[in-house]
């Protein structure tokens, strides 16, 4: 592991970030909730330049966006895992956390959207697939297609209760809010897991 540290440390400098990536992480833990337009400014960088290192955060769990995702400059963040002084290093889908001493695999953005939606529905025990889309942030939910909702179905995680309930006129289902829960619980313990206790 310690080569590891080192390796990415020789790395941090070749970064788009650069040496602006301490000053961002501080940013980040001073404020616990941002928006991303101002942490650009903050560090004199273009959004876009940021884009790529909080995407990473937030796959990895250590941020989580509550606010659509579009228009970029006004997406607000929270912090959701602060585990120190040092800034996280992303390099080659890996992320190194230089307090923890831990490499972590980068989920991929269909990890992530799974476990993002089974949160989304964690919260209603009746609930319609747009309320959940909206939760997410999903532009025009009426009109998404998600495989994972028959998935979903499948496994038990969501019931439709009749061809007749419905909720502001769509199809009304219910939601095993525990056998959910057990669930995010699961795909957290795997896809957070550090790269050390891989199989």
């Amino acid at each position: 592991m310690g080569s590891s540290g080192s390796n990415y440390r020789l790395k941090k400098k070749n970064t788009k970030i650069g040496n602006n990536l301490q000053s961002l992480w501080e940013y980040i833990r001073r404020k616990q909730m941002f928006r991303l337009g101002d942490a650009a400014m903050v560090v004199n960088l273009k959004p876009n330049t940021l884009n790529p290192y909080l995407l990473r955060l937030e796959n990895t769990g250590y941020l989580r966006l509550i606010t659509p995702p579009k228009p970029t400059n006004d997406r607000h963040y929270i912090l959701i895992k602060d585990t120190g002084l040092q800034a996280p290093t992303a390099n080659n889908g890996f992320l190194y956390d230089y307090n923890t001493k831990e490499e972590l695999r980068i989920p991929r953005r269909e990890e992530v959207f799974e476990l993002e939606l089974l949160r989304a529905m964690s919260h209603e025990a009746l609930t319609t697939k747009v309320k959940i889309l909206k939760n997410l942030h999903i532009i025009r939910p009426e009109k998404a297609k998600v495989v994972l909702f028959s998935q979903f179905v499948k496994a038990g995680y969501m019931t439709r209760i009749s061809p007749f309930k419905r909720i502001d006129g769509e199809l009304a289902f219910s939601i095993d809010i525990e056998k959910v829960k057990e669930k995010i619980t699961n795909i957290e313990e795997t896809i957070y897991r550090p790269r050390s206790e891989d199989v």
